[in-house]
C-alpha cells in the first residue's frame, strides 16, 4: 500500500505512524511477518485487511488514494461474508481477464501489437 500509493515517508515511519495514531493492531488489523530469507537479512512484511487498506487509502489525501479506497469500500460493501466477498472477487479477476483478453486480439486483428 506504501509503494502503491506513492507515499515518500520512509515505509518504517510511514507503518508506525498508522499503527499509532489510528490504532491498529497486529493480528487483528494486519499480520507481520518475517519475509522469507534469500541470502540477505529477512525483512518484515505486512498483510493489511481490506478494511485498514481502505482506510489508509481515503485517509492518503491523493487522487489515486481516494479511489482505491472508494474502490475497496464498494468492493466490501457487494459482499456480505467472506465467501460471497470471495466470489465476487474472483467472478470480477476473471471478468477483467477475459476483457483483457477480447482488448489484446483486437489490438493484434488491428496491427497494433
Amino acid at each position: 500500500m506504501h509503494a502503491f500509493l506513492g507515499n515518500e515517508t520512509p515505509f518504517n515511519d510511514w507503518i508506525a505512524h498508522w499503527t499509532a495514531h489510528y490504532g491498529f493492531k497486529d493480528g487483528k488489523d494486519f499480520c507481520s511477518f518475517l519475509s522469507e530469507s534469500t541470502g540477505s537479512p529477512p525483512s518484515k512484511e505486512y498483510a493489511l485487511t481490506l478494511e485498514m487498506a481502505r482506510i489508509m487509502a481515503l485517509v492518503e489525501q491523493s487522487e489515486k488514494g481516494g479511489l482505491t479506497g472508494r474502490f475497496l469500500e464498494a468492493f466490501v460493501d457487494a459482499a456480505g461474508t467472506f465467501e460471497e466477498f470471495q466470489a465476487h472477487f474472483y467472478t470480477t479477476l476473471e471478468a477483467a481477464y477475459a476483457l483483457g483478453r477480447v482488448v489484446s486480439e483486437i489490438l493484434c486483428d488491428r496491427g497494433w501489437l
